[in-house]
């Protein structure tokens, strides 16, 4: 609570959080402490406790449960990572250097941990090639092994370039994840992790995670060069008609003969920075209808924006007085910065960027046919007489 303070009421729920609270709860009205933690050396009295009336045990159990986890989560982690780290002991690793380059330079297609891995592998051991990549204490990993932790355990997220040591720290992981998932089966955990039903979060957003890449991406069609230029003349007059768009820096200001004298020095050759500590980002867009508005903002009126687009880069302009929020006079020194002319984009202006627009216009039509058909399939059933005497109730 900072020197000779008073910190806010400490109740049973906060007191798991830290140790330091823990021990604070414990005590009587006027008892005093000298208590010590990592971060602060405190003299404690206690003013004054109160006592409430608490839910019973059974209707709390589940939120003590919940802080408790909490309360023990640094430990937890820390416990984790140790068993995790010795499942597979650096130091006994003894890797083929023939076999690990030959990973190596497979990973080197782009594909390769696409799915090419597949049958680059199986080919191999089909054809009685199944060498060693790596020996350590409690195993080894061959190619076989290989093929089954890429399948059902762990795959790099880039192959671009991977380098011999990224992949030698990439199997040890593997091989680790492995022991983490052997230890889940083995207690069972898998029918409480993966149920659809889960009521923990960061499992629901793994199984959506994994719906989406085995159900939804895997629909998205191949961006070829022919399915890419159809892409852009079906969208050519809507993505990728570019507007006109012009962003200013602004300095607004509700004293016109102030604004009058900072434009002076500007004209003398004063910069914004130089003239203000701050200033308004503001950018407007011309449609083509011709209308002016702001860019990325809620700003109802662009009140600038037709000033804005009469200068060309670096111009400057003001005082300009408009009506700013609640019909107040306010008075505007603007600067253009950047100015982009309204032009009909070629498929070679797109060229770079269509394919992540091809993938994520795809991806977002299945998305919302697959909301759409869940909808439909668990519709919501709404009970009426229920939700009016819920709103009944709830009114003061």
């Amino acid at each position: 609570a900072g020197e000779g303070g008073y910190r806010p009421p400490l109740d049973s729920k906060k007191s798991l959080l830290n140790p330091m609270d823990y021990i604070i709860f414990g005590l009587h009205t006027g008892d005093v402490r000298v208590l010590e933690s990592d971060s602060s050396f405190c003299i404690v009295n206690v003013t004054g406790t109160n006592k409430i009336d608490l839910e019973p045990f059974e209707k709390m159990k589940a939120n003590i449960v919940k802080s408790l986890e909490n309360q023990n989560m640094d430990a937890s982690l820390e416990e984790y990572d140790a068993a995790k780290n010795a499942a597979v002991d650096e130091k006994s690793l003894q890797w083929n250097q023939d076999a690990l380059n030959m990973l190596v330079r497979w990973s080197s297609d782009p594909d390769f941990y696409k799915g090419g891995y597949r049958d680059t592998l199986q080919k191999a051991i089909t054809n009685g090639k199944n060498p060693v990549v790596l020996k350590y204490s409690n195993g080894e990993v061959d190619f076989r092994e290989t093929l089954r932790l890429l399948d059902n355990v762990l795959i790099p997220k880039s192959a671009i370039r991977i380098s011999k040591k990224n992949l030698q720290n990439f199997l040890v992981e593997a091989m680790r994840t492995d022991y983490v998932v052997k230890k889940a089966e083995a207690l069972d955990l898998k029918k409480d992790l993966f149920d659809p039903n889960t009521d923990n979060p960061v499992m629901r957003g793994w199984i959506l995670r994994l719906y989406n890449e085995s159900v939804i991406e895997t629909q998205v069609p191949k961006p070829t060069e022919e399915n890419l230029r159809q892409f852009y003349e079906d969208n050519k007059n809507t993505f990728y008609y570019q507007l006109a768009k012009v962003n200013i820096y602004a300095l607004i200001y509700s004293d016109k003969a102030k604004a009058a004298e900072i434009l002076t020095k500007i004209r003398r050759g004063a910069t914004f920075a130089q003239v203000s500590h701050s200033w308004d980002v503001k950018t407007f867009i011309r449609d083509r209808d011709g209308r002016i508005k702001p860019y990325l903002s809620d700003e109802k009126e662009p009140f600038l924006g037709k000033a804005a687009f009469r200068l060309e880069e670096s111009q400057v302009d003001g005082v300009i007085e408009y009506l700013g929020p609640g019909g107040t006079k306010q008075y505007a020194i603007i600067q253009c910065t950047n100015k982009r002319p309204e032009k009909q984009l070629t498929y070679d202006d797109v060229r770079n960027s269509i394919a992540e627009d091809f993938r994520e216009y795809h991806l977002r039509k299945l998305q919302e046919n697959a909301a759409k058909d869940l909808r439909k399939q668990y519709g919501a059933k709404i009970r009426h007489s229920v939700l009016s005497r819920l709103i009944a109730s709830a009114k003061p």
